[in-house]
């Protein structure tokens, strides 16, 4: 049964120290000198019949679970400020809100809904790499080095037919929004756990292999994007140029396996990996025959990594990774004979062709962070340990 409602008000309160420290007294809610006595930066409870009232205050106690109640029910009655409103009428709104913030006081916690947007130090540093290599490429390719090479440019060499009306970066819708899967699937495996066995240093170094095979996939799609939308030739080059590290990396993490932590194999891989993309300055199809050499290489070294290290969940990704990617190679260079059958003339085999490129991206996920979780620690050689 609720109880009436009585004229019940907080008395003041007296702040601490450190709220004297980094606040102007006008920004501090009304103290008194009488009530000294209180704890300080807190409210009492209100009477016990009336505390579902919308005054009762947001921060009454140190535990979480009953602060929490009393803040979504402060929110909810009386907009957050009200409370304040009430103690304090005829200040202005910007005061207000102060207040009401340092009454909170680092008591709220968001809900367990909302996703934490804290990113570890390792996250950090792979993403930073992925974006220092991505400036290097796109600085490379806007000297003109690769002015020359042969790419494929123009609406022509796609079997969508460009919609009349739409702006540039829809002409082709599908092959165009699907590029927004590659970013999904960036942010989904960037916010993704990455355990491993042995010490802390050994989750480090799998959750950065981790996060730079996200960022790849967080630049990738925006860079395909730009080149179907503006048929330009350095964001045609620059497409494939960052095709070829993609392939080059799970390489990287499958020998990290056996190898361990070894950041100068790392790089030499991926700089053998960008400067193999140089074969297009001797051969009009030296991109096919550098991808070619990337696609074998990941295959032979996941091949080798499964027998060593795998389980039968490994074994289902990686053939599932490897029937993806024998599709987005088969789709994408069949594309315009596909489209004679009327299953390919709307959705074409280039769109089918990202769409078994994704899959291979997330399959490829699930494989490698599957050898890391059931691999023993034992039988892992430790060069260096993760910085």
């Amino acid at each position: 049964m609720r109880m009436p409602r009585t004229n019940w008000a907080p008395p003041p309160w007296e702040p601490s120290p450190r709220l004297l420290k980094e606040h102007t007294p006008e920004e501090l809610p009304l103290t008194s000198s009488g009530d000294k006595g209180k704890r300080p930066n807190s409210l009492p409870l209100p009477p016990a019949g009336q505390r579902d009232h919308c005054l009762s205050p947001a921060r009454v106690c140190r535990s979480g679970a009953r602060s929490r109640a009393r803040l979504r029910h402060l929110r909810q009655k009386s907009g957050g400020l009200g409370l304040l409103k009430q103690l304090a009428p005829g200040r202005p709104r910007h005061v207000l809100a102060k207040q009401f913030i340092l009454i909170l006081d680092r008591r709220w916690r968001p809900p367990r809904g909302l996703p934490r947007l804290h990113m570890k130090p390792e996250s950090r540093q792979a993403l930073c790499h992925v974006a220092v290599a991505s400036c290097f490429c796109t600085a490379t390719v806007y000297t003109g080095v690769f002015d020359g090479i042969f790419v494929q440019l123009g609406y022509e060499h796609y079997a969508e037919a460009p919609v009349a009306g739409l702006p540039a970066f829809l002409a082709m819708p599908f092959n165009s929004l699907i590029n927004v899967a590659y970013v999904l699937l960036g942010l989904y495996w960037l916010q993704r756990t990455s355990r491993a066995p042995g010490r802390p240093v050994e989750a480090r170094g799998a959750r950065y292999l981790k996060d730079v095979f996200a960022g790849m996939a967080l630049v990738y799609g925006p860079v395909q994007w730009l080149r179907i939308a503006t048929q330009l030739h350095p964001a045609a080059v620059l497409d494939q140029w960052l095709t070829l590290p993609i392939f080059a990396w799970p390489v990287a993490w499958c020998l990290s396996l056996d190898r361990g932590w070894d950041p100068w194999l790392f790089l030499a891989i991926e700089g053998l990996s960008l400067g193999s993309y140089g074969l297009t300055l001797l051969h009009p199809h030296g991109f096919e025959v550098a991808l070619g050499a990337h696609i074998a290489a990941a295959v032979a070294q996941a091949l080798r990594a499964h027998r060593r290290h795998g389980t039968a969940s490994s074994g289902t990704y990686l053939a599932l990774g490897v029937l993806s990617c024998a599709g987005f190679v088969v789709l994408k260079l069949c594309d315009r004979q596909l489209a004679r059958w009327r299953l390919f003339q709307r959705l074409t085999g280039h769109f089918w062709s990202k769409v078994c490129d994704v899959l291979q991206f997330h399959f490829a996920f699930l494989f490698l962070t599957n050898l890391n979780t059931c691999q023993s620690p034992p039988e892992r050689k430790r060069h260096s340990s993760f910085p």
